[in-house]
């Protein structure tokens, strides 16, 4: 097997091609982790897929060629679009600059695999990116992929979409391009769980809840032990912790919570340290008590959500009494408070939410969070117009 090296190698191998097709079929060079497609063969690629393509000069010759990976040879399959692979002594392994066109088979592969109606949303945490352009000017987190049969989008800082794709016209814009070099090393790692969480998300998810449920009790059994203490699990590269151990963590490092899929009545709230993170916690006035485990995961594999109520802010000079969830005859949850003296109506608020914070503990400072966001994402517009109108009687 010859090895190509570098890109520069590649043009000259690629000049060297010389059939497109094959009986109508699509000829695919097979040069280890890459499949090349050659002129016409190319162009009816891009035709079909808008797949980013190359076109260069060699020998005073000029090369139109395309490289598909194996995600792109199932999207191909799936539509089934003719090809045949012809076998080479040729290996080449780099990705180059070549990783925008990997990242448009990968997400087309997901789109092939999302049912007509429904949505893939894939939870990203700690994924900073550099935004630098005309339109957009900003560091920004990747928090979630979002992606369905027509479209892919980005989430950044858990608010803001940006679109990727829509069909087959892709977003070249500046903005869209330095997301997709960005999603290309996440995709790199994360390959298996994505593809995972888009074919059988059931299976998946059951998975990751198994795994997440033993890191849990784990923490549970400690806590039990060391009650006074902040309990913590070191895992690869960062450490993590559950319930209100986490909330105290979040105050003390200002750090985002996420939701934690487990088996049980409900997930668990936790919080992920890097070990500087934990380093600077430990100079803080706060007992830890840090476990070590063989059952070691990279963070992706928990599957944690940004989604979480606790994260949101709210207007602080607004204080609320008597606040708890209550139940109607029909069984639905509501919540109830009392604003400087006056009883507001009680609202009803979402079965999950109500369900969630009647299983927390009464005394957890977790329920004490909830209930106060919960009312203050319920009255804070009504106490806002009570303020106003206080205001023009005086």
């Amino acid at each position: 097997m010859k090895k190509i090296k570098n890109y520069e190698e590649l043009v000259f191998f690629v000049s060297g091609l010389t059939e497109s097709h094959v009986d109508d079929a699509i000829i695919l060079y097979d040069i280890g982790k890459y499949y090349i497609a050659i002129g016409d063969a190319a162009v009816s690629l891009y035709k079909i897929y808008r797949w980013d393509f190359r076109e260069t000069h060699c020998l005073v010759k000029s090369c139109l060629f395309s490289l598909v990976t194996e995600d792109g040879l199932v999207c191909l399959r799936n539509k089934n679009i003719g090809f045949t692979i012809r076998r080479t002594d040729y290996r080449y392994d780099a990705d180059g600059d070549i990783g925008y066109s990997d990242t448009q088979q990968f997400l087309d592969l997901l789109r092939c695999y999302i049912k007509e109606g429904t949505v893939y949303e894939y939870p990203l945490i700690q994924q900073t990116v550099v935004l630098d352009s005309p339109d957009m000017q900003r560091i920004a987190r990747i928090t979630s992929l979002v992606v369905d049969q027509k479209s892919v989008s980005i989430e950044l800082d858990g608010r803001d979409t940006y679109p990727l794709v829509y069909d087959i016209t892709w977003n070249y814009k500046q903005v869209a391009v330095a997301l997709m070099h960005s999603l290309h090393s996440i995709i790199e790692k994360q390959h298996a769980l994505m593809l995972g969480m888009a074919r059988d998300k059931d299976s998946t998810e059951k998975t990751i809840k198994g795994a997440n449920t033993f890191i849990y009790q784990l923490y549970s059994y400690c806590k039990a032990a060391h009650v006074d203490e902040v309990i913590v699990v070191k895992q690869r590269g960062f450490f993590i912790s559950f319930d209100d151990d986490a909330i105290v963590i979040s105050d003390k490092l200002s750090l985002p919570l996420y939701e934690c899929q487990t088996f049980g009545l409900r997930n668990h709230t936790a919080i992920v340290m890097s070990i500087s993170e934990f380093t600077s916690l430990t100079e803080m006035d706060v007992d830890i008590h840090a476990i070590a485990t063989e059952h070691i995961r990279d963070l992706y594999e928990y599957g944690l959500s940004n989604k979480v109520l606790l994260n949101e802010t709210y207007d602080k000079t607004i204080e609320y009494e008597d606040t708890a969830i209550i139940k109607d005859v029909a069984g639905n949850y509501l919540i109830r408070a009392t604003y400087g003296g006056t009883k507001l109506e009680p609202v009803t608020i979402s079965n999950q939410i109500g369900m969630y914070i009647l299983c927390l503990d009464e005394r957890s400072l977790e329920r004490q969070r909830m209930l106060a966001c919960v009312a203050h994402e319920t009255f804070d517009q009504q106490v806002s117009y009570l303020r106003l109108n206080q205001n023009k009687e005086i």
